[in-house]
């Protein structure tokens, strides 16, 4: 618990040592995910070119979001499998409104988007900094905020969770006393049993407001929970690559200013005399020439324009042809600066997902993993951290509605990735089945296939996949299954289910359990059986 002397001693005492160290990594970690700082970062760097080139080369420098964007990509994963579990619970029965408040934690965003939208940006570029439930001074609303670790002045965090924070302060005003002004701060603090209102003008420090709460906690967690044993405070994920991607920046900086500044061919030109002054330099009244502004020569070109160009002495040497040209940037340079940002890329990508990626022709520009056993691990680590920190956020909103009969939340976030291709998966799906692989195992590959295929639309993937349980013998050919020694009705099932699907909408699907649709699926079969009719041979008539 704060007390007023160690509030004094935080709020007018100087930032820690550990503190200003984690805003440099939160610099360069936002230098690299929102392009913020970068005109700073190569001005530092920059000791071999003049301010003109320099500001060149800022002007057209390439941000790294872009690449950051590359980098993450695959955790998107997490967010689109399948499945999961949450769980609260409550002394007596869960209320009815609990699951529906957790639809609006901040402006409408359900808690769940908060975790993909607004926190995982915060894992990557502030690890240390906090995700805040925000409370009215009535105590009727809240909404989850997030504070930067540069708006943090201090705080004592056990993992990711937090036993008391200082903010800086978020107000700060000229007052007058004894006839003269001084400037005057206010801040908040925030401890397992209170919030802190606190008034500093330097020389004098008072807490001026002390308002209790029932949260038993700080109501918020750190971004992270990847610890750095020699830093002695949480980083990102990407902190192994900070080193590479800054090398990115620059080397993308020094390609583009060189493309800019080179890749307009320069005209030349055999001196020719001005045809219009005849290199005289001057017009018949004695003006300056118009064409050749006073020196002599013809530049340009017109397109009525005839060059009479004299044929060389026997003792004089060829003329060029033809007599101009263009003189071309070395493309070699270009090429040599790609592929060494390509090589670059290739190994932060490698550094952080333990693989990297190959492509076809038919394929897509991120082509397919080589292993993908390193990034189902990555992944997994990616969603431990999450689920830890999505379960601690549901504990603290559970305690701001319900703070007497809350008791506890479980977060489950399901592992069922699809990071292959769909041809891969399809592929992979036809072998298991012609080695007649179980049943289980099939429909587990078949379901990761529809969830690859319709990965960007979440209603056909459920559709084909609940229609999956509805057929019968899904993994067997209708000619396979008419062999079978099976009810006929089971038969004909399999039989009309082509057909039958055709009048399924992916709507109708969302409305109905597998169980619901299959009785739909044998009563049309059963409507569409065709009893067989004796056959009356036909007697030819002899004539």
């Amino acid at each position: 618990m704060l007390e007023a002397n160690s509030l004094t001693a935080i709020i007018q005492g100087e930032t820690s040592n550990k503190i200003k160290a984690m805003r440099q990594d939160f610099a360069a970690y936002v230098r690299h995910v929102f392009g913020k700082g970068t005109d700073e970062y190569l001005a530092q760097i920059n000791e071999y070119e003049n301010a003109k080139q320099h500001e060149l080369r800022k002007k057209h420098a390439i941000e790294n979001p872009w690449i950051i964007e590359e980098l993450v990509r695959p955790v998107d994963n997490i967010w689109q499998a399948k499945g999961g579990d949450e769980t609260y619970t409550f002394t007596g029965e869960t209320p009815e409104d609990f699951i529906e408040s957790l639809n609006d934690v901040r402006g409408g965003m359900s808690l769940q988007s908060f975790m993909k939208e607004i926190w995982f940006q915060r894992f990557v570029s502030d690890p240390n900094g906090v995700i805040f439930l925000e409370v009215s001074e009535d105590g009727k609303e809240a909404h989850y905020t997030y504070k930067a670790i540069t708006k943090i002045k201090d705080y004592h965090a056990k993992g990711i969770n937090i036993d008391w924070i200082v903010f800086e302060p978020d107000v700060e005003i000229i007052e007058e006393k004894d006839g003269k002004e001084e400037k005057v701060s206010y801040s908040w603090a925030v401890d397992e049993k209170n919030y802190y209102k606190c008034k500093n003008s330097g020389d004098d420090f008072a807490i001026i407001e002390t308002r209790p709460h029932t949260f038993r906690m700080v109501p918020g967690v750190i971004n992270s929970a990847i610890f750095n044993t020699e830093k002695g405070f949480k980083v990102s994920p990407l902190d192994k690559q900070m080193g590479m991607l800054d090398s990115y920046l620059v080397m993308n900086s020094i390609k583009q200013i060189y493309q800019v500044k080179h890749n307009f061919a320069i005209p030349w030109a055999i001196e020719q005399v001005c045809p219009t002054c005849n290199g005289s330099r001057r017009t018949s009244n004695n003006a300056e020439c118009p064409t050749c502004h006073g020196s002599g020569k013809g530049y340009g070109k017109d397109v009525s324009d005839l060059w009479v160009i004299p044929k060389p002495q026997p003792d004089e040497p060829a003329l060029p042809m033809p007599p101009f040209g263009f003189a071309q940037t070395n493309f070699e340079t270009c090429d040599e600066n790609r592929k060494e940002l390509d090589w670059k890329f290739d190994k932060i990508y490698h550094s952080l997902w333990g693989t990297t990626t190959e492509t076809s022709e038919n394929e897509t520009a991120t082509g397919r993993f080589i292993d993908t056993m390193p990034v189902y691990n990555k992944l997994n680590m990616f969603a431990d951290i999450a689920q830890t920190i999505h379960r601690q956020l549901a504990i603290i909103w559970g305690k701001f509605k319900y703070p007497i009969t809350f008791q506890d939340a479980k977060i489950s976030y399901s592992r069922r990735y699809v990071i292959e291709t769909p041809d891969t998966l399809w592929k992979r799906y036809q072998d298991a089945r012609e080695k007649k692989s179980p049943e289980m195992s099939l429909n587990y590959m078949l379901e990761q296939f529809y969830y690859s295929e319709f990965a960007s639309n979440k209603q056909m993937a459920d559709y084909y996949i609940t229609l999956m349980y509805v057929e019968p013998y899904v993994h067997s050919t209708i000619d396979e299954v008419e062999k079978l020694t099976i009810q006929e009705e089971i038969k004909l099932a399999k039989r009309y289910f082509p057909e039958w699907q055709k009048g399924i909408e992916p709507a109708m699907v969302e409305t109905k359990t597998a169980d619901q649709l299959s009785k739909d699926l044998y009563a049309f079969a059963a409507e569409r059986k065709i009893e067989p009719k004796e056959i009356i041979p036909v007697v030819p008539v002899n004539k």
